[in-house]
C-alpha cells in the first residue's frame, strides 16, 4: 500500500536534532517555482505524475523503488488538557506543575500534611516541594524505503520498510527562583546528607524538653490533688487545663517524632518542611507556644528556642529526579531527561488494483491528456507493528511506530484535467488489531509520574484511523511540476480493558485501578496542509530523451488546527526520489511500466 509520506507525531504522555538531511528552505524552493513558471510553455505537458500519492499501478513485471527522507519537528500541540479545537499548549505542559505536591508522592507527602497541620493548627496548609517547569522538543527522522512491483497490468504489490529516529530534549527547571516550595529533605535521615546524627541529636533534645516538661506538669497535679498542698502554684490551679495542656504538648511531641524523627537513624519521614519557611516557623511557634504555656507553671524544661531540624535547603533537579528514579519513592521510573531511539518503523505490506482508466494503459495518452481522464485504484494492505512502542518506565520517549499490527484499505482516483492540471483523492483506513501492551495506568488521565505499583499488562484495541487527502498538482514544463497537500485524519478513542487490586500500602488505602481512565484525550482529529515540487523524467525518458526515469518531490507541510490532547503542531520537510526499473516484460527502453 503506497503509505502516506509523513508519519504521524503522537505522544502517549509525549514528544533537537542531530544529523539528518539537507534540505532546501521554503523561500528557496519557492523562488525557484516562480522562475520556472514563467518558462515558455513550448515543451510538452509533463507526464501525469508528480509528488504525493496517487492511483497508478505498474505494468507486468515493472518496478518502482522510493526512498528519501522526512524531517519533522514540534515544541507544541493541538488539544491539550480538555481537547479543546486549536487550543495550543507546549508539550512540556504536562512536565509542568506550579507545585508538586500530595499529588506526586501521595504516600510520602499526604501523611506530611496531614500531621504538619495538625502540629500547626493551620488547616489550610499544603505540602509542595517546588514548581517544576519542563521545556520539550520532538524530532523525528524517518527514511522509508518502499518497493514496488507490477504482478500483472493492473496489480502491483508492494513493501514498505521504514527506519525511524526519534529525539525528544527536554529541558526541565526545578524551583528556578530558589524559594519555591516548602518541604526537603529530611536531614535525620540519609537523604539529608551527612548531617544525620547532628539533626537528630536536635530532634531528640525536643522530645527530652517536652518530655520533661509533661512528666513535672503532671507530677504537679498529682501534687495539687493532695489534701492542703503546700506548693505554692497550686493556688488557683486547675487541674482539667493542667492536663489539657500535658496531653497536648504529648501530642506535639508524637507529631514532631513521626514527622522530623527523634530517635534512630532512618526514623522520621523523607522530607520535613524548610529552615526559615512558613511551616517551619508555624512549628517554632508552637514549641514556643508551648514553653510559655509551661511557664506560667514555672515549669521551664522546655526551652523557648527549642526547634527540631528543617530541611537545610530546596530540592534541585537532582534531588527531582532522585524521586523519579529511585525505587524508594515507588514511581522507578527513569530520570527527567530527553530520550533517542532508532530501529524500524511499521512494515506495511499491500497490493493494489487499478479498476478504472480512461488512458486505457496508452503511454502516448498519459502523456498527452485531453480532456477529463479519470484513473482509480483500491488497495488493502497489513501493516505489521515491527516499530517499538512506549516504553512505560520513560517519561518522554518517542516511539518508531505502533508496534501494533494492522488492515490498511485504500482508495486512490486521479482526475486530469488537460494537459497541465490534474489532482489526486486518497480515502485511508486503518484497522488496528487488539494487543496486549504493557502500560502504567495513572489515577486520573493527566498524570505523568505513574507509580510502578501501576504497571499492568491490559487488553488495548487502538481506534479506527480514517484519513482524507488531496494532491493537487500543475505541471510547469516537461520536468517540473508544482503541487499541493491537504489531509484531514480523523481517529477514535482508544479502548483500554483490565481492572486490578492495589494493596493499601504507605497509609493509603487498597484500590482498584481501571485501565479505561487510558481511553480519555485518545481520539484525535487533526488537519495537514504543505506545498511543494517535483522534478520528473519521465516524459523526456519515453520520448528517448532522458537516460535516467526518476522523479525527485519536495514538501514542507504544517498541522493546521488539531484537537483531542495528542496532536501535535508539526512543521515536516521531504524529499523523496523514485526510481524505475525494468524486471520482466516489454523490453522497449522508452516504456516506463507506469499506468
Amino acid at each position: 500500500m503506497p503509505p502516506n509520506d509523513l508519519r504521524i507525531l503522537t505522544t502517549t504522555r509525549a514528544r533537537p536534532r542531530t544529523g539528518g538531511f539537507r534540505l532546501p528552505s521554503a523561500g528557496r524552493a519557492a523562488a525557484v517555482a516562480l522562475c520556472l513558471a514563467s518558462l515558455p510553455a513550448a515543451l510538452s505537458a509533463q507526464a501525469v505524475l508528480g509528488g504525493g500519492d496517487d492511483a497508478t499501478v505498474l505494468r507486468r513485471g515493472r518496478a518502482r523503488i522510493r526512498i528519501g527522507g522526512i524531517l519533522e519537528t514540534a515544541t507544541e500541540r493541538f488539544g491539550g488538557r480538555g481537547g479543546a479545537l486549536r487550543q495550543r499548549e507546549p508539550i512540556g505542559a504536562d512536565a509542568s506543575f506550579d507545585s508538586l505536591g500530595v499529588g506526586f508522592l501521595p504516600t510520602f507527602l499526604q501523611p506530611v500534611q496531614d500531621t504538619l497541620r495538625a502540629l500547626t493548627g493551620t488547616s489550610g496548609y499544603v505540602a509542595s516541594l517546588g514548581q517544576l517547569r519542563s521545556d520539550v522538543r520532538v524530532d523525528v527522522q524517518t527514511i522509508p524505503f518502499l518497493i514496488e512491483y507490477g504482478v500483472l497490468d493492473r496489480l502491483t504489490v508492494s513493501a514498505l520498510l521504514p527506519y525511524v529516529r526519534t529525539r525528544s530534549s527536554l529541558n526541565p527547571v526545578f524551583n528556578p527562583t530558589g524559594t519555591e516550595g516548602t518541604l526537603g529533605f529530611n536531614p535525620a535521615t540519609a537523604l539529608g546528607g551527612s548531617g544525620a546524627s547532628t539533626a537528630l541529636q536536635r530532634n531528640g533534645l525536643v522530645a527530652q524538653q517536652l518530655t520533661a516538661a509533661t512528666t513535672a506538669l503532671r507530677a504537679l497535679v498529682t501534687t495539687c490533688a493532695a489534701p492542703n498542698p503546700t506548693d505554692p502554684r497550686c493556688t488557683g490551679f486547675s487541674a482539667s487545663a493542667a492536663n489539657a495542656l500535658a496531653a497536648e504538648a504529648a501530642a506535639v511531641q508524637s507529631r514532631i517524632a513521626y514527622v522530623y524523627g527523634t530517635g534512630t537513624s532512618g526514623s522520621g519521614r523523607a522530607f520535613v518542611p524548610i529552615a526559615g519557611t512558613a511551616p517551619q516557623r508555624a512549628v517554632e511557634a508552637r514549641l514556643a507556644d508551648l514553653s510559655r504555656r509551661f511557664g506560667t507553671y514555672q515549669i521551664t524544661s522546655l526551652a523557648a528556642t527549642t526547634a527540631p531540624a528543617g530541611a537545610t535547603a530546596r530540592l534541585g533537579l537532582a534531588g527531582l529526579q532522585t524521586l523519579l528514579s529511585d525505587e524508594r519513592f515507588g514511581i522507578a521510573g527513569d530520570s527527567l531527561r530527553g530520550l533517542v531511539r532508532s530501529g524500524s518503523g511499521d512494515i506495511e505490506l499491500a497490493g493494489t488494483v487499478q479498476w478504472l482508466d480512461t488512458f486505457h494503459g496508452s503511454e502516448q495518452a498519459r502523456l498527452a491528456p485531453r480532456g477529463l481522464q479519470l484513473r482509480s485504484s483500491v488497495t488493502a494492505g497489513y501493516r505489521v507493528g515491527a516499530g517499538s512502542g512506549d516504553f512505560p518506565k520513560y517519561w518522554f520517549d518517542i516511539p518508531t511506530g505502533t508496534g501494533v499490527d494492522a488492515f490498511l484499505f485504500r482508495s486512490a482516483t486521479d482526475v486530469v484535467f488537460g494537459r497541465r492540471f490534474w489532482a489526486s483523492a486518497i480515502v485511508r483506513v486503518i484497522q488496528p488489531r487488539a494487543d496486549q501492551p504493557i502500560v502504567r495506568i495513572p489515577a486520573t488521565p493527566d498524570e505523568l509520574f505513574v507509580p510502578a505499583a501501576r504497571e499492568a499488562q491490559i487488553e488495548r484495541t487502538i481506534g479506527r484511523e480514517l484519513q482524507l487527502e488531496v494532491n493537487p498538482r500543475v505541471a510547469l514544463s516537461d520536468f517540473l511540476s508544482i503541487w499541493g497537500h491537504w489531509q484531514m485524519r480523523s481517529k477514535a478513542a482508544d479502548e483500554h480493558r483490565g481492572t486490578f487490586e492495589l494493596p493499601a500500602a504507605g497509609g493509603q488505602p487498597a484500590v482498584t485501578i481501571d485501565a479505561s481512565v487510558l481511553d480519555v484525550e485518545s481520539e484525535a482529529r487533526e488537519q495537514r496542509a504543505g506545498l511543494g515540487l517535483s522534478y520528473s523524467t519521465l516524459a523526456a525518458y519515453t520520448r528517448g530523451k532522458a537516460s535516467l526515469p526518476l522523479e525527485v518531490s519536495w514538501l514542507y507541510r504544517r498541522t493546521l488546527s488539531g484537537e483531542g490532547g495528542q496532536v501535535l503542531r508539526a512543521s515536516a520537510t521531504q524529499l523523496m526520489v523514485r526510481a524505475y526499473l525494468r524486471v520482466l516484460g516489454d523490453r522497449t527502453r522508452n516504456v516506463t511500466g507506469v499506468r
